[in-house]
């Protein structure tokens, strides 16, 4: 699920009394709202007449008016959300042809999904490689008597920064798949609840700054939102795949090579039995493990940098952006919404 339900109401796409009563689609709850109105206000002019109040009727044909501006303003956000769903966006970069912008937002959060688990792979090889590498112990005891030395010990203090980059890691992936229920939560509220309860209420007299304010913060949400996604998938998403790709390539390569260096490390066990410099051999056989760690710790690092970046950094950016627009919509439309306390904690 996600924004591309938005042009496709079934039954995984919409709340159940929405399918019960509507058939999953939202554009007739915003419709049987707006009736739901006129029929309050033609039952007030019926009432006006009657009574022959005249104070009444022009309160009435006032209404009538803001009801009729409206059911224009549905009828533009339907026409916008529907061209959305159809719009080739081709039109903004060739790699998006024959998708809408809600596909591609969509395409762009399931990729981002993946490169967190793609890093955390590489989280994992490095910590594998790094215990790997300073877990060797050498015994020199030969008659019980001696002494014993961890020539690699010293590469254990990497393990802090691969500590401080699994928690960046596991931060940005929770940042980064919160935004795939925020998708959801959007989809379903501002359809089915915000949307057409904000057009129901900017109707009327007494609540049109609020219900103005709930249209202005559904519009930034719903249209404006996936937007600056495709920017974030226009911006980062090429570069960082050929960069992900490189790793991969890297990690291979480094892989491949510590392996034809510590590989004798394998007949350790038989190295140190040599009578004569048996030890000495022993531990050279073991240095090419050096080669597996630097090169794992340094693609994780890479990586995690990488994905913070598009998981945090480019998150925080759009939120700013879209508190800003939904505040001007907002104003426009009704209430000014009052994101203070939201902006200062972003």
């Amino acid at each position: 699920m996600g924004f591309e339900d938005i042009c496709q109401p079934h039954a995984g796409a919409a709340p159940d009394f929405a399918l019960n009563v509507l058939g999953g689609d939202w554009k007739v709850l915003v419709f049987l709202g707006l009736l739901i109105t006129i029929s309050c206000l033609a039952v007030l002019y019926m009432i006006a007449n009657f009574m022959r109040n005249s104070k009444l009727l022009a309160w009435v044909n006032s209404e009538l008016f803001q009801v009729v501006a409206t059911a224009i303003l549905a009828t533009l956000i339907i026409g916008w959300v529907s061209g959305i769903c159809v719009l080739n966006a081709g039109y903004l970069d060739d790699r998006y042809a024959g998708k809408t912008v809600y596909d591609v937002a969509d395409d762009y959060l399931q990729w981002g999904t993946q490169v967190g688990k793609d890093v955390f792979v590489y989280a994992m090889v490095a910590n594998y490689v790094l215990g790997l590498t300073t877990g060797y112990n050498f015994n020199f005891q030969p008659l019980g008597v001696g002494s014993a030395m961890a020539p690699l010990g010293a590469f254990s203090q990497i393990s802090n920064l691969v500590s401080v980059m699994m928690s960046t890691l596991m931060v940005s992936y929770l940042v980064f798949i919160t935004q795939k229920l925020i998708v959801e939560y959007i989809r379903l509220a501002m359809l089915y609840f915000f949307l057409p309860l904000g057009l129901l209420m900017r109707a009327l007299s007494p609540t049109r700054e609020f219900g103005g304010a709930m249209v202005g913060l559904s519009l930034a949400l719903l249209i404006f939102y996936p937007l600056v996604i495709v920017f974030n998938d226009m911006l980062v998403r090429v570069p960082l795949t050929n960069e992900f790709k490189s790793f991969m390539d890297a990690a291979w390569a480094g892989l491949k090579n510590g392996a034809l260096l510590f590989g004798p490390s394998l007949a350790y066990p038989f190295l140190a039995k040599i009578p004569v410099g048996g030890p000495v051999l022993a531990i050279m056989s073991v240095m090419g493990n050096v080669v597996s760690l630097f090169t794992a710790v340094s693609i994780f690092s890479r990586a995690a940098v990488y994905y913070f970046l598009i998981a945090v950094v480019l998150p925080i950016i759009d939120f700013i952006f879209l508190i800003g627009i939904a505040k001007d919509i907002s104003k426009v439309l009704g209430e000014e919404v009052d994101v203070t306390n939201l902006t200062r904690m972003i």
